[in-house]
């Protein structure tokens, strides 16, 4: 398993453990999704969960 696939899968886990069933997915995109990263990409994550941004809610 390459050392990004090592990263993702603890930060998941954190993630789980943090949100709970707030959890949705974690999706990974940009160079390392493409499979065209280098030695200094960094990696790009999208963390979708059911919380809302409670500024956005109308009363």
């Amino acid at each position: 398993m390459l050392e990004y696939k090592n990263i993702l899968d603890e930060f998941v886990s954190r993630v789980k453990l943090v949100l709970g069933k707030s959890f949705v997915e974690v999706i990974l995109y940009g160079s390392y999704a493409r499979g065209d990263n280098r030695d200094n990409s960094d990696i790009d994550i999208m963390l979708l969960t059911t919380l809302s941004d409670q500024r956005n809610k109308k009363s």
